[in-house]
């Protein structure tokens, strides 16, 4: 889900900058020089003398040779302005894109977001399933321990024989054993859900026992389901 917040954010900055391809670019640029003194010297490389410079409007003057006085600091500066007046639909199409990515971006969150909630509730109405059965392996381990002692009184008294209350002694280990397995199962499912919401291991679940399920029960309509789940919520 962190993911897919991340995937929404850079799509929802993505129409920010297709809606920017409409505004108006500007840029601006400016430099400075700077022009040392220059020599002026003859063909052959004299700097004593004189020779004739063609200067606009007077034409040719003469010049002494040597080091000249120039202006030495240059600038430049430059504003460009550029705005599209037609594209084609060009920039209305990639808006449009842009808008359905971020559309597409937000189904896929609430999509997976849904699909976690869906896996978190099966692991849940598995727990609960799971909590039953032990509740049923219990009971039945109490009538299995009766039947042992009731069977234990008839063995003494001869009226039965050893190998009925070996058979229930049987049936008490092979109880105790499927609830050890329906334990192990529930620590599995627990273990899943605290992976899933990033909880401690240690995290215990509650399921619902018979006066939870009583109490549920008297829950009639959608509002008095919601406020239920509300003030339950952690």
């Amino acid at each position: 889900l962190q993911s897919n917040q991340t995937v929404c954010e850079s799509a929802a900055e993505g129409v920010k900058v297709a809606n920017s391809q409409r505004l108006p670019s500007i840029s601006i640029s400016a430099n400075a020089s700077y022009t040392g003194n220059a020599t002026l010297m003859s063909r052959g490389f004299s700097t004593s003398g004189t020779a004739d410079v063609i200067v606009p409007g007077l034409g040719p003057q003469p010049v002494s040779l040597g080091k000249q006085t120039t202006p030495h600091w240059g600038n430049n500066f430059a504003v460009e302005v550029n705005q599209v007046l037609f594209s084609g639909g060009a920039i209305s199409a990639g808006i449009r894109m842009a808008e359905l990515g971020e559309q597409m971006a937000i189904l896929d969150k609430q999509k997976n977001r849904q699909e976690i909630r869906f896996l978190l509730t099966g692991y849940y109405l598995e727990l609960q399933k799971l909590a039953n059965q032990i509740e049923v392996i219990n009971q039945n381990i109490v009538l299995t321990n009766h039947l042992i002692s009731d069977t234990r009184k008839r063995v003494e008294h001869g009226i039965v024989l050893q190998n009925e209350l070996t058979r229930f002694e049987l049936q008490l280990q092979q109880l105790t054993l499927s609830r050890q397995q329906v334990e192990d199962a529930m620590s599995i499912i627990r273990y899943q859900i605290t992976q899933t919401l990033h909880l401690p291991d240690d995290t215990q679940f509650a399921t619902l026992d018979a006066a939870m399920l009583a109490e549920h029960a008297q829950l009639n309509s959608h509002g008095e389901w919601l406020t239920k789940a509300m003030h339950s919520h952690v």
